[in-house]
């Protein structure tokens, strides 16, 4: 159960328990100037060891910073019972009661174990000293990845071809104006983008954008990998052009396919990577394979009559960003879900008052919008919460008067 936890933890339940955005290292890092060795076991997902890991090596860094790093050590690992110290890590924590309780000086307490080699700690710290916080741009090594100019794959009528300087090729595709797939995926060819692709490896691999999403109602597509059903992929909008995340499968060695179906007309897509490689490219990326200059004419393109929607999944949940906000007076605010269940949403104030509720009843699955009338709330800024099963996530929400 939950009942150790505030209720808002339980959006970071099950597989996401690694996900969990806690600054965990100020908290190791208040411990100093006293020693702390920080314990972990992998066996049990719910204990969010990748997390810890990072988090101790940032906070590892700070120990450093000051000038007492043998302070401060961590080891994870796994095979033994939960709150046990098994025999694996009873040398690292007598060296710590050797040196920093019983005065033996000479004891070597430079601990630093993880199962971790596909985790580099310093993409979010790496920064630190500076005055520009941003994600490290990592060497991607020997990792077997492939990269496309969006606007050189094979696309559709229903996608434009646009000049912009800050793309990669300086050229990037979006879906006309007024498209709309939110009743799922558009599977006539012209709706879809084809990205034929080999894998070299038995491994996990990771779909990168580089995006540009003005807004939060420009921020998704359809995706299907080979010959599954499409899923609906959402960036959470972009400050510009940035690098997301848009998936993640387990391949084979062999020729493959993904392919994009359009759901929101703003979204810009420039440059694709299809990498084993963990963590997301940094500026333009690296060169693509295939380098063209495109017709970047208008083609004509109308949704066909009958409209052939292919069956798709919902695999998760999501709250959007409200839009408009900042807002005078009516917002919408959309939300999925990929079953039938009942759903709150509510509003409230920063004080953690309730203001309105949106909803609370049964809904079925997919993609729903509330809209919401703000016109008697005063100026500042509000919070909305959704509950549906286990899921519990929230949002900001900006009141501006006329």
């Amino acid at each position: 159960d939950y009942n150790w936890f505030r209720n808002s933890m339980i959006q970071f339940s099950g597989s996401k328990t690694a996900k969990l955005p806690h600054d965990h290292h100020e908290l190791m890092a208040m411990c100093a100037p006293r020693a702390l060795l920080v314990t972990g076991n992998t066996d049990y997902e719910w204990l969010a060891n990748p997390s810890c890991y990072v988090s101790a090596a940032a906070a590892q860094k700070i120990y450093n910073t000051l000038g007492i790093g043998d302070r401060f050590g961590y080891y994870i690992d796994g095979g033994h019972g939960h709150c046990q110290i098994p025999a694996s890590q009873l040398p690292a924590i007598e060296a710590f009661v050797d040196k920093f309780l019983l005065g033996d000086t000479s004891v070597n307490t430079n601990v630093a174990t993880n199962p971790y080699p596909k985790i580099f700690p310093e993409y979010w710290f790496d920064w630190w000293g500076t005055d520009e916080p941003a994600f490290a741009i990592l060497d991607r090594g020997e990792s077997d990845e492939v990269w496309f100019e969006a606007e050189c794959l094979e696309i559709g009528s229903a996608w434009n071809v646009r000049l912009d300087t800050e793309a990669s090729n300086g050229i990037y595709i979006v879906p006309k104006d007024g498209l709309d797939g939110s009743d799922g995926p558009i599977t006539d060819n012209d709706a879809l983008v084809h990205i034929p692709f080999t894998a070299n490896a038995t491994a996990t691999y990771y779909l990168y954008c580089r995006l540009n999403c003005p807004t939060s109602n420009d921020d998704t597509y359809w995706l299907k990998v080979n010959d599954g059903n499409f899923v609906k992929r959402n960036a959470y909008g972009t400050d510009g052009w940035e690098w997301k995340q848009m998936s993640s499968f387990s391949l084979t060695p062999g020729d493959h396919n993904l392919t994009i179906s359009y759901l929101e007309d703003g979204m810009k897509i420039d440059k694709i990577c299809i990498s084993e490689f963990t963590y997301p490219p940094g500026d333009l990326g690296e060169t693509a394979e295939t380098i063209c200059t495109p017709d970047t004419t208008t083609k004509p393109y109308s949704p066909p009559e009958e409209v052939n929607i292919e069956a798709y999944t919902i695999d998760n949940y999501s709250l959007d960003q409200n839009y408009p906000n900042p807002l005078t007076n009516n917002t919408n605010i959309a939300f999925v879900i990929p079953h039938t269940t009942f759903v709150s949403l509510k509003i409230y104030s920063v004080h953690g008052k309730e203001i309105a509720e949106l909803a609370g009843k049964e809904f079925t699955a997919g993609r729903h919008i509330v809209e919401f009338d703000a016109q008697n709330l005063s100026k500042g800024m509000y919070y909305y919460t959704i509950k549906a099963d286990k899921y519990t996530a929230s949002r900001k929400m900006i009141v501006q008067t006329e």
